[in-house]
């Protein structure tokens, strides 16, 4: 339902906002967010330098010989522009992935603590070490940016059809980026309710358009300056109130 999309939409401001309200956890906050800051401007820069490139492998780009070869040529640059959009917003999530890995310690200890102010009880044991704890958090990170580049290298040859192929690539890219982002950030709390990867996938996927809200608002922060650089840990809050509200009687 579009409410519970305008919902799930709006909640990384609110998640912004909760972050602001407890000081406590700004120390969990500044190592993801210089992550995310490198990262972002590494993955950006080659995504822009290269879109043409890509597009220009897959559809060679068109001579201006005529009429007709210049609105082919306004097309192979629209493809371009998607492209790069689509790519822009997959960096994104990489970003966000990849810095998951790498600030794994800081976004679980983030994770607990949100959960623990959110319900006022105990966060639940999962009765690994820290360090099992850790190495569990990296590999489900992993297996789920694997299974994203999977699909998303599917969603991209789409761009091999002229103009329609382009607009189902973006809109297919958007909405594939939105829910694996609610996925990764959610997953650490699902973990610890004693979900599986196949339960928090089927619970994301019952709960559909509040999943792809929550994904979209978060990639959204890309472009509020001061937010954008924040976007790991104000992802962590999100996924983390997004799990305890569908929470585990939501599986089936």
């Amino acid at each position: 339902m579009p409410s519970r999309f305008v919902r799930g939409l709006v909640l990384p401001l609110r998640a912004a906002s909760f972050l602001m309200r407890h000081p406590r956890l700004w120390p969990f906050v500044v190592m993801p967010a210089l992550i995310n800051m490198v990262l972002f401007v590494m993955a950006a820069g080659l995504v822009i330098s290269h879109a043409g490139d890509f597009v220009n492998w897959l559809w060679p780009k068109p001579e201006m010989d005529g009429l007709m070869d210049g609105l082919v040529l306004v097309l192979w640059y629209g493809a371009s522009l998607i492209f790069g959009i689509i790519g822009l917003l997959a960096s994104y999530l990489l970003v966000v992935l990849v810095g998951g890995i790498v600030a794994s310690p800081f976004n679980d200890v983030l994770s607990q603590r949100t959960e623990r102010l959110l319900t006022g009880q105990p966060v639940p044991e999962t009765g690994d070490t820290w360090l099992g704890g850790i190495l569990k958090s990296i590999g489900s990170t992993t297996i789920i940016t694997v299974m994203y580049l999977v699909l998303l290298i599917g969603i991209l040859l789409l761009n091999i059809i002229p103009i329609a192929g382009s607009i189902l690539a973006t809109v297919g890219g958007v909405c594939l980026g939105a829910f694996f982002l609610s996925l990764e950030y959610a997953d650490n709390t699902f973990e610890r309710h004693g979900l599986v990867l196949g339960q928090k996938i089927r619970v994301l996927r019952a709960n559909f358009t509040l999943s792809l809200g929550v994904g979209l608002g978060s990639s959204l922060l890309l472009w509020i300056p001061l937010l954008n650089f924040l976007c790991i840990p104000i992802a962590v809050v999100c996924g983390t109130a997004l799990a305890l509200h569908l929470g585990p009687t939501h599986t089936g």
